[in-house]
């Protein structure tokens, strides 16, 4: 199972706008709008590295995160990217030989107003390898665990526990990493980790080398006391947290709640809500009136999808520094797609499946296709599995996964030649995607 490495799936939000927002902590600048008459600057990158490799690379690509962008190498192997307006930038270079990813680099820069060199150093993939186990002897990790590594960037990368509590976290960039426990059921903590006799720690994390072999972590977890019941909330309390909710993030959470309390009482002071200028906080509400049954809110998250008008609250910024209405409206349609995965309602799926060519949207579309579990969108994501997207053909193999799509299976298998590379999750390939899968599906049912 996969970790997203780099967080492209999440929208930026704006504050009191998206449950996404946290990833604007990035500080990486979005791309240019269309039509912008702002100055661009070319940035020439000078890669070396890894050294020491039996079989040197031949060759580097290049990602600026959070920009569409082309570039072009020269005999004196340098890398030239155009069109790059002023901002703060991270670039993420992978080294390969032929196909075959041998290292990775990354570093931050800033454009003004000239050209920017850059002299990047690649290091070598490393591998991490241990165990773990719970500190009760009498009991064994549950399945389903994944043990991650999380850089000082947040960068996360991880793998599910083999049956008998090992795992093998590979092609992992040097630097200085803390583990994560991931898809440990409610009571199961990390208690401590040692590699190699040390300690890890957040102020003493593990210190990887480039092309380096790390062996014998040992991860400990354990089981928390179960918490105490709080007081029950109830539903007039929720409503209240809700009208005064700090962002969208945590109203989300709190409608949640108010569904789990099964009341349609809530909904005569929830309505207002329903043509609230936010269309995530309308959204936010329509997900309440819909789980609970009310078809007003099925129709709303139908309707932010399909609307396109600029009569709504715009948080999002242009590169001009003007609010963005066609920046908002493609963040407001990509939180209703989302949404309908939430709502897990079989009748979004006819709603869905065309989206699935939608740019705006599409990355999300097979997430929220396969939370909702309808066999029917089974045949629509095969089709995807030919996008000529590499991220969508992963994304795809994912929903495929989630909808238990055995009979997905040779499609699939098609693509383990498939070495294109994506754009999220540690930047590997389709064909790293697909192995996964087939493994998942050929599976023995539990």
């Amino acid at each position: 199972m996969r970790l997203p490495y780099l967080a492209l799936i999440l929208i930026l939000g704006a504050p009191c706008a998206s449950r996404g927002q946290e990833a604007a902590a990035s500080g990486v600048k979005p791309p240019v709008q269309p039509g912008s008459a702002e100055q661009t600057y070319r940035v020439i990158v000078w890669p070396t590295g890894p050294e020491g490799l039996a079989t040197p690379p031949n060759r580097y690509d290049m990602d600026i995160v959070g920009r569409e962008i082309s570039y072009s190498g020269g005999k004196d192997g340098s890398y030239v990217i155009p069109n790059i307006p002023p901002g703060h930038y991270k670039l993420v270079s992978m080294a390969l030989a032929d196909v075959e990813i041998v290292g990775e680099g990354d570093t931050t820069f800033d454009v003004t107003n000239a050209d920017v060199t850059l002299y990047l150093t690649v290091g070598g993939l490393s591998e991490v390898q241990g165990v773990a186990r719970l500190d009760s002897a009498q009991s064994r990790v549950p399945p389903g665990v994944m043990i991650g590594l999380e850089s000082s960037d947040a960068a996360t990368q991880g793998e599910e526990l083999d049956a008998t509590g090992h795992f093998t976290i590979d092609r992992v960039p040097p630097g200085g990493y803390n583990f994560k426990v991931f898809n440990a059921p409610d009571g199961v903590v990390l208690r401590a980790v040692r590699c190699g006799g040390t300690t890890i720690t957040p102020d003493s994390p593990l210190r990887v080398a480039h092309t380096q072999k790390i062996t014998g972590c040992e991860v400990l977890l354990g089981r928390e006391a179960p918490k105490p019941d709080a007081p029950k909330e109830s539903a007039s309390d929720l409503v209240a947290q809700f009208n005064s909710a700090k962002d969208g993030f945590q109203q989300f959470a709190v409608a949640e709640k108010i569904v789990a309390l099964h009341d349609n009482s809530v909904l005569q002071d929830l309505e207002p809500w329903l043509s609230n200028a936010d269309m995530h906080l309308r959204g936010n509400a329509a997900f309440i009136f819909a789980r609970l049954g009310d078809d007003r809110g099925f129709e709303v998250i139908r309707g932010i999808l399909e609307d396109r008008s600029t009569k709504r609250t715009v948080f999002e910024m242009g590169d001009n520094g003007r609010p963005s209405p066609e920046s908002q409206i493609r963040q407001d349609r990509y939180y209703a797609a989302h949404l309908f995965g939430d709502l897990k309602d079989p009748r979004a799926v006819p709603i869905l499946v065309p989206l699935l060519s939608d740019a705006e949207v599409n990355w999300v579309v097979p997430w929220s296709l396969g939370q909702i579990g309808d066999k029917s969108a089974i045949p629509p994501l095969v089709v995807a599995l030919s996008d000529s997207s590499s991220d969508m053909r992963v994304l795809a193999i994912d929903g495929l996964v989630q909808l238990n799509a055995k009979e997905a299976l040779p499609q699939i298998r098609a693509l383990l030649g498939d070495n294109e590379k994506i754009h999220f999750d540690g930047l590997g390939t389709v064909a790293d995607a697909a192995k996964e899968a087939v493994a998942k599906l050929e599976a023995p049912s539990q």
